[in-house]
């Protein structure tokens, strides 16, 4: 389980972004320093588009059971 997310700049002007959980540290960022270019602007989409999607996936996941659990009881 995700425990933190955070999106920052460092000092020499490269953006990254960290997830922290007890199981894994990830760390995603450019490839160098400077401008960014067109295929981490790519990158940087298709993970803004994906965590997009998570909480709804997440939202619909726990309405499934909570409603197979008022089902049950």
């Amino acid at each position: 389980m995700i425990t933190r997310a955070r999106a920052r700049v460092l000092e020499s002007g490269r953006p990254y972004l960290v997830l922290e959980s007890d199981e894994a540290d990830v760390t995603v960022s450019t490839t160098g320093a400077g401008s960014v270019p067109a295929d981490d602007l790519d990158i940087a989409r298709e993970i803004f588009n994906a965590a997009a999607r998570y909480p709804a996936d997440c939202e619909r996941t726990y309405a499934e059971h909570a409603q197979a659990a008022d089902s049950a009881a």
